[in-house]
C-alpha cells in the first residue's frame, strides 16, 4: 500500500515468496518459503522536504537441501538433509542457521556446503559465518525477486515515472523518485547513503523540450545548484 507524495512517501506491505522461486541465490539450497513485512517512510524528525527515507521491516525464510550420498571421516552416512532458517529485521543483516539430519558438527556442515576454510579471523561460529557469507547474496536475490515487483506496483499506484531502491541489508543505499506534475514537467528526488553518516541527496526539476531535449535545474545537500541540458537518443 502507498500514500503520500513523491516528496513525502509512505509505503508498506507484505510479500510472501512462493516455493517456485527455486534455489537460494549463490547456494544449492531450495527456497521453500519467505515472507517480508516492509515499510519505507521518512526518518523520524524529518519535517521539511527533501526528506531522508528509512527502510524497516521483518523477514523470515526457510530453505533446504538433501545430499544423496555423504561420507564423513571415511564413514558413509547416506542421505543428509540440511535445513536453513533465515530471519532478521531491516535494515540489519540476517541471522542464518543451518542444521543437519543426521546431526553433524559445525565443521562438517561447513565442509558440506563449501565454506570450509573460509571463516574470517576470529569467527568460528557456523551461524555467524553463514550470516556474513550469504548477506550480499541474499540481498541480491531478494532485490530481484521481491523489491523489483514492488517498485513496478508502486510506480503504477502513485503514477510515478520512476521509483527504485538500491537495496542492501545494512540500509537502502539509494532511493530514486520521479513524477510528472503536469505535461513535460518532471520532479525527481534521489537520496544516497554512501557511508557511516555521510549522506547525499539531490532534488531536481526538468522540462522536456521538442526533439528529445531536456532542461534540468537541481540542488543538493551541499547547497550547490546545477543546470543541465541533455538530449536522448533512441537505438
Amino acid at each position: 500500500m502507498a500514500q503520500g507524495t513523491p516528496q513525502d512517501p509512505h509505503l508498506w506491505g507484505r510479500i510472501d515468496a512462493r516455493p517456485s522461486r527455486g534455489t537460494l541465490p549463490g547456494t544449492a539450497f531450495n527456497l521453500r518459503s519467505f515472507s517480508l513485512r516492509h515499510e519505507i517512510a521518512p526518518q523520524p524528525g524529518e519535517r521539511v522536504p527533501p526528506k531522508r527515507l528509512a527502510l524497516t521491516g521483518h523477514y523470515s525464510g526457510f530453505a533446504e537441501q538433501t545430499l544423496p550420498n555423504v561420507t564423513v571421516d571415511g564413514r558413509s552416512l547416506g542421505p543428509v538433509h540440511l535445513a536453513m532458517t533465515i530471519e532478521g529485521d531491516l535494515p540489519q543483516g540476517p541471522t542464518v542457521r543451518v542444521t543437519a539430519e543426521p546431526p553433524l558438527t559445525q565443521e562438517q556442515i561447513l565442509a558440506l556446503i563449501g565454506l570450509e576454510g573460509l571463516a574470517p579471523s576470529g569467527t568460528t561460529d557456523l551461524n555467524e559465518l553463514l550470516s556474513q557469507r550469504f548477506v550480499s547474496l541474499l540481498a541480491t536475490g531478494f532485490r530481484e525477486a521481491l523489491f523489483e515487483p514492488i517498485e513496478t506496483q508502486l510506480k503504477r499506484y502513485l503514477g510515478l515515472e520512476e521509483f527504485s531502491v538500491s537495496f542492501s541489508f545494512d540500509q537502502p543505499l539509494e532511493v530514486r523518485l520521479g513524477k510528472y506534475l503536469f505535461r513535460n514537467f518532471l520532479v525527481t528526488y534521489r537520496y544516497s547513503l554512501i557511508g557511516g553518516r555521510q549522506e547525499q541527496w539531490n532534488l531536481g526539476v526538468s522540462y522536456d523540450l521538442p526533439q528529445r531535449y531536456r532542461v534540468t535545474y537541481g540542488s543538493n545537500e551541499s547547497g550547490e545548484k546545477q543546470f543541465r541540458v541533455t538530449r536522448q537518443w533512441a537505438f
